[in-house]
């Protein structure tokens, strides 16, 4: 299985996607440890874009061998048989924070 990251760039009414990585998912402390350290070498340039009132998500997508995103019934099927993925994938804005801080600190 692969996971990639997509960030989703909103100015006004339209929407950009890019696609930032794509990495073999092995073990989930190499996600959580990839996303917490591009949060915080990155935490400058999202205050700079929401200074200029660009609206900034992410996504975290599973995508199959193929590279085709997996259906929301596979995808949930793998969330919940394995607690570790689950944890990651229904993280909140607060828990990103409370990450950073924790790594941090």
């Amino acid at each position: 299985m692969v996971w990639k990251m997509v960030f989703k760039i909103y100015a006004e009414n339209t929407e950009k996607m890019l696609e930032l990585a794509r990495y073999k998912l092995k073990d989930m402390k190499n996600v959580k440890y990839f996303l917490t350290k591009f949060f915080e070498e990155q935490k400058d340039w999202i205050k700079d874009e929401q200074k200029l009132g660009k609206g900034l998500g992410y996504e975290v997508v599973l995508v199959d061998e193929s590279g085709n995103d997996l259906p929301l019934k596979n995808l949930y099927e793998i969330l919940h048989s394995k607690e570790d993925i689950l944890s990651i994938f229904s993280m909140t804005t607060d828990a990103i924070g409370e990450l950073l801080a924790e790594e941090a600190s």
